[in-house]
């Protein structure tokens, strides 16, 4: 899982920058910023969801996503989307998304352009998104949960 979240952190070159990357790195290993309160018990699958399923995965609780998603966290709420990413679905990197054992509430924690894009332009999803699924009784310690 990792190793799918630092490919797709390195391929945002228009996002970050590689001090920025370093810095994202160190607050994995510290638990800081995004990674607040994350975990360390998480169980990493791959799983498969339905597009139903995808459209329903929360944005991170983070001011920006909250703001564009008008508090939802929803992305089809966001508008946010960009159809060239959602047309390029076979062959962009998996979502990132975190749950606890119950699966209600699933979370992206990387990925959040490509799931507005897929929430905005659902007609690209196929019948079921591939991506990394992490479980953890403790998600709830997660600031961004």
């Amino acid at each position: 899982m990792l190793e799918c979240f630092w490919r797709a952190e390195e391929a945002a070159t228009w996002r970050w920058t590689a001090t920025d990357l370093e810095e994202r790195r160190r607050t994995w290993d510290e638990r800081e910023g995004l990674f607040l309160g994350f975990p360390d018990d998480v169980e990493w699958e791959r799983a498969a969801l339905a597009p139903a399923e995808v459209l329903e995965i929360l944005y991170i609780d983070w001011h920006w996503w909250v703001k564009v998603s008008n508090g939802t966290r929803l992305p089809r709420v966001a508008q946010e989307g960009d159809r060239a990413v959602a047309a390029a679905v076979a062959t962009n990197p998996e979502l990132i998304v975190v749950t606890a054992p119950d699966r209600t509430k699933l979370v992206v924690l990387e990925g959040h352009i490509r799931l507005s894009s897929y929430a905005n332009f659902p007609e690209y999803l196929p019948d079921e998104l591939e991506l990394y699924l992490g479980v953890s009784s403790r998600m709830t310690d997660w600031a961004n949960f």
